[in-house]
Parts: C-alpha cells; sequence; structure tokens
C-alpha cells in the first residue's frame, strides 16, 4: 500500500492538490519524457522525499488521481494552495526554506475561522513529511494539528464543499460520512512507515488516534498475536505432573514460552498496542495458561515454589480484572503455603531421615505455637497421621528385622513398643476413632490368635486377613496402617511366645515375612507432597 504522503500522486508529479487535470496530464508526460533522457530534475518538486520517477510510478500516479475514491485522499493529503499565503509556504518548500513555510502556515493557523483548518492540515501535512523524513523533532506539533482537524466536524464539512467545487467527480454524501475514519487509517499507515527505524514513532500516533491502518496490522499485530496464540497453545498441552516430576526439560519448555510470550508482547508494546482488545485476550489467555502449569505443579508436584515465581510473570501480563484476581488469589494462597513450609521444615528433615517418634513430638510443639493459624493447624493435624501412622508401621518392621532373624526377645518388645507409643500420643484422640468399635475390632482378633495356640502355622492367614479387613474397614490409608500396626503387635507378640516354645521344644516352625511395611519409606516422600495439596 503506498504512502499517502511520499508517494502522493500530487508529490509525485510536483502539483498542488487543486491543479487542474490538464496540468495533471501535460507533467505526466513531461516526466516520463525527461526520464527517456535520463533527466531526473523535476519543475516543482517538493524536494521532501527521495523519488525514483520512472513510467511506472507516473502511470500510478494517474490511475490514482483518475478514480474517485484514491484522488481524494491523494488530495486530502497534500498542500492546497487556496491563496497567497499558501502560494508562498509551498515556493519556500520548492526553495528548501522550510522553517518559512512553516512559520507562514503557523502564523495563519492561529484564529478560529474554519479556513485556519486548512492553514493547519497544510502544517501538518508539511510536519508529517518531515517527520517521514527522520525529523522527529515535528512529530509531537504534527499530532497536535493532525488531532484538531481531525476532531472538528465542521472541518470536514467544509472539505466536504470545497473537494466538490474544486473536482467534478460525483462521489456518494456516506463516503464523506466515513472520511474522517479513512483519514485515521491512512495516517496510521503513514506513521508506522516513519516507525521503521524508531517504533515509538507510532507509538505516540497510537496514544493520539487509537487507530490502526492496514500496514500495522499485517505487519505488526497479526503476526504478533498468531504468534503468541501459537505459544500459548504449546502451554495449553502441557501435562507437568503426567509422569511424576516437573523435569529440567519440562522446565526449560515452559520457559521457552514464556521468553516467547514476552517477546510477542514487547513488540506489542513497542508500537503501543499493548492495551489493544487484540493483545488483551491474548495476554489473559497467556496468563491463564501460565496459571493452569503453576497450579499444576504446585498441587501435584509440590513445586510451589517455582509456581509462585510463574503466577508472577502471569501477573505481569494478565489484561482483565476478572483473571487477575484469579491470579491475585493464587498468590496469596502461595504465600501463605510457603510461610506454613517454612513453619514445617524441621518437621521435612525428621521425616526424611525416618525419625518420625521425633517429628510428632515437633508437629505438638508447633500446634501449641500456632494453635490461632487454622490453615497451619490443619496441615499438623495431618503431618500427626502420618507420622504417628509410620511410627507404629517402623516399628512393625523392625520387629518382622527381629523375628526373621529369632531375636524373639527383641522382636518381641519391638511389637509391644507398637501399641506403647499409639497409646503414648494418644491415637485414639489424633484420627478420631470410634474407641468402642476399635476395641470391639481387636478383642475379635485377639479371640483368632488363640487359634494359633494349636497351630501357630496359621499366622499367616491370620495376618492377611486382618489386612484385607482393615483396609476394607478404613478407607484412610493413614487410619488402616494403625489399625493394622495395632493388629499386627497383637498377632506377633502372641505368635513369637508359640513359636519360641515350639522351636525350644526342637519342632522348627516357620512363619512367612509379612510384609506390613507395604507403604514402604517412599511413603515418606509422597506425604511431603500431599500434605501441601491446596489451592484455589
Amino acid at each position: 500500500m503506498k504512502n499517502v504522503f511520499s508517494h502522493n500522486a500530487f508529490n509525485v508529479l510536483g502539483l498542488e492538490s487543486n491543479a487542474p487535470f490538464k496540468d495533471i496530464q501535460r507533467k505526466a508526460k513531461e516526466i516520463i519524457r525527461n526520464s527517456e533522457i535520463d533527466e531526473d530534475e523535476v519543475a516543482g518538486d517538493f524536494h521532501l522525499f527521495d523519488i525514483k520517477r520512472d513510467p511506472l510510478i507516473i502511470e500510478e500516479s494517474l490511475s490514482s488521481l483518475s478514480s474517485p475514491k484514491t484522488k481524494i485522499f491523494d488530495y486530502f493529503f497534500w498542500f492546497d494552495a487556496s491563496d497567497k499565503d499558501d502560494e508562498k509556504a509551498i515556493t519556500s518548500i520548492r526553495a528548501k526554506e522550510i522553517e518559512k513555510a512553516i512559520s507562514i502556515w503557523s502564523k495563519k493557523s492561529k484564529d478560529s475561522k474554519i479556513d485556519s483548518l486548512f492553514k493547519k492540515k497544510n502544517l501538518a501535512i508539511l510536519m508529517t513529511s518531515l517527520v517521514l523524513g527522520g525529523q522527529k523533532d515535528f512529530l509531537e506539533e504534527s499530532l497536535i494539528n493532525w488531532k484538531e482537524i481531525l476532531d472538528s466536524d465542521a472541518f470536514f464539512k467544509a472539505f466536504e464543499k470545497v473537494y466538490r467545487l474544486n473536482n467534478d467527480e460525483d462521489i456518494d454524501d456516506s463516503f464523506f460520512d466515513s472520511l474522517s475514519d479513512q483519514v485515521r487509517e491512512k495516517l496510521s499507515d503513514a506513521y508506522f512507515d516513519a516507525s521503521v527505524k524508531d517504533e515509538s514513532v507510532f507509538a505516540e500516533f497510537n496514544n493520539c488516534f487509537k487507530a490502526k491502518g492496514k500496514n500495522v496490522k499485517t505487519k505488526v499485530v497479526d503476526p504478533a498475536i498468531n504468534q503468541l496464540n501459537l505459544t500459548i497453545d504449546a502451554l495449553a498441552v502441557m501435562n507437568p505432573s503426567e509422569d511424576g516430576v516437573f523435569s529440567g526439560d519440562e522446565a526449560r519448555e515452559v520457559a521457552d514460552c514464556i521468553k516467547k510470550i514476552k517477546e510477542q508482547l514487547n513488540k506489542l508494546v513497542d508500537y503501543g498496542l499493548y492495551e489493544e482488545s487484540e493483545t488483551k485476550v491474548a495476554r489473559d489467555r497467556a496468563a491463564s495458561e501460565i496459571r493452569k502449569v503453576t497450579l499444576d505443579i504446585h498441587n501435584n508436584l509440590d513445586e510451589t515454589d517455582k509456581a509462585f515465581e510463574l503466577l508472577k510473570i502471569a501477573l505481569a501480563i494478565v489484561a482483565t480484572s476478572s483473571v487477575r484476581r484469579l491470579i491475585e488469589d493464587d498468590i496469596k494462597t502461595l504465600k501463605e503455603v510457603l510461610k506454613q513450609k517454612e513453619i514445617i521444615a524441621p518437621i521435612d528433615l525428621l521425616f526424611e531421615e525416618g525419625r518420625f517418634e521425633e517429628s510428632i513430638e515437633e508437629i505438638n510443639k508447633l500446634k501449641k505455637q500456632h494453635n490461632k493459624n487454622k490453615e497451619v493447624a490443619k496441615y499438623l493435624g495431618i503431618r500427626l497421621k502420618g507420622a504417628l501412622s509410620l511410627a507404629l508401621a517402623s516399628l512393625g518392621k523392625a520387629g518382622w528385622d527381629d523375628f526373621n532373624s529369632k531375636r524373639w526377645a527383641s522382636a518381641e518388645r519391638n511389637f509391644l513398643e507398637i501399641e506403647n507409643v499409639a497409646l503414648k500420643y494418644d491415637y485414639l484422640k489424633v484420627f478420631d476413632f470410634d474407641e468402642e468399635g476399635l476395641k470391639n475390632y481387636l478383642s475379635g482378633i485377639e479371640t483368632r490368635v488363640q487359634l494359633l495356640k494349636r497351630d501357630v502355622s496359621l499366622v499367616d492367614t491370620l495376618l492377611e486377613d486382618v489386612r484385607t479387613a482393615s483396609k476394607e474397614a478404613f478407607s484412610d490409608q493413614w487410619e488402616g496402617l494403625v489399625v493394622i500396626s495395632l493388629a499386627e503387635s497383637l498377632i506377633m507378640r502372641r505368635a513369637i511366645r508359640y513359636v519360641r516354645k515350639a522351636n525350644t521344644a526342637n519342632t522348627l516352625i516357620t512363619i512367612g515375612n509379612f510384609p506390613f511395611f507395604i507403604y514402604g519409606i517412599g511413603i515418606i516422600f509422597w506425604i511431603l507432597g500431599w500434605i501441601y495439596r491446596k489451592t484455589s
């Protein structure tokens, strides 16, 4: 699309906009003839742009001036010599006395008459041409002049009358009704051309007029939005928690997407397009997808620190208040979680080292310190269940190790300690068990234990039955693990006595190593992530 200033048909031909059509035709023939003998000088040249006037551009200019709907823009965006002051100013331009031309039109454009706006239009055309030539000093004043002209309904009504008077073309009234908007779009393309080396030129124009021509849309907005959408789509299909870990490759992939999003948004910022509606839609989409990744890695992978940093990035680019509120709420939540993580960090260390009874003592101490903080109390309560369950299970594992090594006394002490530790830390209160129901359940197991007196090898079957029944009766795995540990304590203390007695009588009896420590040490690390999972 041609620039309405540098490639204005009247500028190419070296004529004023009110030149008669016969002068236009004569001048075109003259330029073509001179080009054939390599004569570049054109009489009447305005010397504002470096133009190669070959036959093709002359033909294009004639064609533009032959079409009513293109001629009007050549007419609008070029100098109109309506009186002697205009002629003096135009003569000064041709003589490269720019300051003199500016002075003439500046003085004549200061009064409130409608004619002064036509002088101001000539002045704005000159200043815009200078801006296109790289003289940014004239940018602000050119925009001020155009703003006054384009905001004046009276000017456009006067322009319509003048144009119809000086031109024979029959143009619909509806065309003039939309002329102001079309002029803004043409100006947008012109100032975009002036932004090739300095994007701030268009940014200042857009800040003043909020208008986008075809050039900025096709060369900046559309490519940036398309690239943004492709990158956002890539974020949308990410599922970091799928394999149970936020790997280095996944972190780099997220970082690369964010980098690309920032690059495209920065381009739009440079051209003053950051607050445009299309940009806002893309910004909200990007912020929402970043937020989705943060919730995934926080909720499912316990990567709270990384999630918090990603949320801050999302907050920096979000556009609308509704999405902003969601992100701000998430940030508030994660701040609280990070604070809570700091509080319970000593417990984490004890868990990782398998020092479960010490962790119970630490949890109870922290519960007293933070008894007014409901969220912390809630987390500590969950931790306490895990710590007590694993403490009992650890004793059970130690008992089995001793039993399989025929360290009968040590095995019996460990299995007895299960009950002692459970009572010491008031397991009924920690888990809110139905005391009567649990008592009956364990009494039933104790009754079955009596059968071992006749056949101690039945212990495997009894243990398996207890395990299955406990899992079915207690859906919470911590509760189930506690009950299994208590049942195991009852069964194995009695079984050890019978096995010792039988072996003393030289009757070798072996019992399968029932794996009650079925959850393994991995549960320690699982719980560390699980108890943090709280988000909006």
